[in-house]
């Protein structure tokens, strides 16, 4: 398994920033994240799509995922016809992107007013992956499904889009506040359904809100039966965390990255590799 780090773990700080963090704390990749209208558009500028290419080279981190954000302010792919096309459009925008960025997968949320509830909804939204999915095979690029459906609707939604390149992207967090085991989900799924995992944590409690402002380990996720999920099926794809944003200094995330690499069986950087990082970014100048 390889560690990456979601874009939104930063908070609002530049993308040079993020590849900067998330090369500090021990990442070895980023999730890009596209939830407004004017970052959508930069999917289809190549100048983004060079910065993107140049930092990643630059910070030695791969691009793990395309998370497109925007999707959940509309009913993107579960509402009216005229909305599923435009919002279409956009996936293949983002599947075209991730095609020139090495293939990270297009990770599709079914959340916010896009969320999947009704039986219609659910079959307007497969059928709309599913006529993605052929563009997306024939850019060697991964549609991962991310959604509050339990185990059994993901495996008839993946049964339904009969494509080896539509899989799930498992949230732990949101798992558990859709009060779902991520751990049998997983085990459900196996390890060739699952594109990637969102490592987050989240308070529980009857009567509240799910609380997501947390660190890992510090909510109501078992990371450990978690943990032993992946190793039963042997998965061994990215774990990207998806952490609220820290301190300035990095040392929340940093404290993120370290709870999570024992718990995967990976070890932490050793001091001469820290050492040997920082002194790399200093002798490439300032980050704006």
């Amino acid at each position: 398994m390889r560690i990456g780090m979601q874009q939104t773990c930063f908070g609002d700080v530049s993308l040079a920033k993020c590849f900067v963090g998330a090369r500090r704390a021990g990442a070895e990749g980023i999730g890009l994240c596209y939830r407004t209208a004017d970052e959508a558009r930069c999917l289809g500028d190549p100048r983004h799509l060079q910065k993107v290419r140049s930092l990643a080279e630059r910070f030695d981190l791969a691009v793990t995922g395309l998370y497109l954000g925007i999707l959940c302010a509309d009913e993107s792919l579960i509402g009216p016809a005229p909305v599923i096309s435009q919002s279409s459009e956009l996936v293949r925008r983002a599947i075209a992107a991730s095609a020139e960025l090495g293939g990270p997968d297009v990770i599709v949320p079914f959340f916010g007013r896009n969320r999947i509830e009704l039986p219609k909804e659910f079959e307007t939204a497969w059928t709309a992956v599913s006529e993605l999915a052929e563009f997306a095979e024939d850019h060697g690029v991964t549609l991962a499904v991310e959604s509050s459906l339990h185990l059994g609707q993901l495996q008839q939604f993946l049964a339904g889009c009969g494509s080896n390149f539509v899989k799930v992207c498992l949230d732990t967090g949101d798992v558990t506040a859709c009060r779902h085991d991520p751990a049998s989900m997983i085990t459900g799924l196996g390890s060739t359904r699952i594109a990637q995992v969102h490592l987050k944590d989240v308070c529980v409690a009857s009567g509240l809100p799910p609380d997501f402002n947390v660190r890992l380990g510090r909510g109501n996720v078992n990371f450990r039966s978690v943990a032993s999920a992946f190793q039963g099926v042997g998965y061994d794809g990215w774990v990207v965390l998806e952490t609220p944003a820290g301190d300035d200094r990095g040392a929340i995330v940093a404290a993120n990255i370290e709870y999570a690499r024992p718990l995967l069986g990976m070890l932490r950087l050793t001091q001469q590799q820290d050492e040997d990082t920082d002194a790399a970014l200093l002798a490439k100048g300032g980050v704006s």
